[in-house]
């Protein structure tokens, strides 16, 4: 290697020819350019959408790129963990539920829907047995003037939900003589739904298959009652019966992360970052930086993102050389659909390499 030193290899290289000076082997330094994006000023004024997916046109051609990366990014916390969204992609339901109830009498069908918002534990708590508070079921029960004779009686606040802060961990509680079935894999319809389980009120609740059954099989009555919860349980004798595990399941806060996908139209490919999921997902291919939801900044704050406080990790695209005159930027969540921040803007800072 030394003698090609010696030789200057693929240094500059200077030669008479005549009257001709010829240098050879000269390479032009490349120069940096920093592009600012706010999708506030996409190109699309008219668009009632607050998803990010937006399209920029540049003030002038930029020729000659070579490479680009991402090197800061604002993210508003504006997005909910828990929504309703219908997106150009799919639709994306996780904030319901299917609950069957079965007494010893009769089975009924209810839909458990929160509100969209970004929910904490305690919120979850309260929608819920805000509607298990409404939820009635007829009751086969002994008449009290009787020995033999029965009579159905209608009963609510048979189920309630709660949360338990020492060990992060949600579970069921149910009176005796029910049977309660969730289904967690179904969307805002009551329709199976079992591909984006993963994604659904449920397994964000920790709850890891597609339905939870519990039974509560002692004699109806107010005194009795069994808890639930996602994992192996153990029994802990209270004035009730009750059961529940030790094992935390809770993983609030969600999502963790999200993808910047940019469509340069270049003809270069960009598949240099790989993000496997399950083949239900349509996962956009041309990611060029992963952006932590770091939440702790508090509802209505901006996450600031870069390289040096970990929430931002870029992939440097590499060119052979190539134009830009437009650009498409959206964001996308771990399953591929794109994120509705509810006015919210996002704003990124592009560092281009170029001729």
């Amino acid at each position: 290697m030394s003698q090609y030193l010696d030789q200057k290899f693929l240094q500059p290289h200077v030669e008479q020819h005549g009257n001709h000076m010829v240098m050879t082997n000269v390479v032009k330094p490349l120069k940096h350019k920093y592009i600012h994006l706010d999708t506030k000023y996409r190109d699309e004024t008219s668009s009632d959408s607050s998803r990010i997916d937006c399209n920029f046109s540049l003030p002038d051609r930029i020729t000659g790129i070579h490479s680009a990366s991402v090197v800061s990014a604002e993210l508003p916390f504006t997005f909910y963990n828990l929504a309703t969204q219908d997106c150009s992609v799919k639709p994306a339901t996780n904030n319901c539920f299917k609950l069957t109830l079965q007494s010893n009498h009769t089975t009924k069908d209810f839909m458990v829907v929160v509100s969209p918002g970004h929910i904490t534990p305690s919120i979850l708590c309260a929608s819920i047995n805000e509607q298990f508070g409404l939820m009635t079921i007829q009751v086969n029960i002994q008449n009290s003037l009787s020995t033999t004779a029965t009579v159905n009686q209608t009963v609510s606040n048979v189920l309630s939900i709660s949360y338990d802060n020492n060990i992060n961990q949600y579970y069921f509680t149910l009176s005796a003589g029910f049977s309660a079935t969730f289904s967690f894999d179904v969307n805002s319809a009551g329709q199976p739904d079992v591909i984006n389980l993963k994604n659904k009120i449920g397994w964000v609740m920790g709850y890891r298959t597609p339905t939870h059954i519990i039974t509560n099989s002692a004699t109806y009555g107010p005194m009795v009652v069994i808890s639930s919860s996602p994992f192996t349980t153990k029994s802990v004798n209270y004035e009730n019966r009750t059961y529940y595990s030790g094992q935390p399941s809770t993983i609030f806060p969600y999502p963790k992360y999200f993808y910047i996908v940019l469509e340069d139209y270049s003809r270069t490919p960009n598949n240099s970052v790989v993000a496997p999921v399950a083949k239900s997902y349509n996962i956009p291919k041309n990611i060029i930086a992963k952006i932590a939801c770091d939440t702790s900044v508090g509802r209505g704050n901006t996450i600031f993102c870069s390289e040096s406080n970990g929430r931002l990790m870029s992939d440097k695209r590499i060119y052979g050389k190539c134009d830009w005159q437009r650009l498409r930027i959206q964001l996308v969540d771990d399953e591929g659909t794109i994120v509705d921040l509810n006015g919210g803007e996002l704003s990124l800072t592009l560092r281009l390499e170029h001729e």
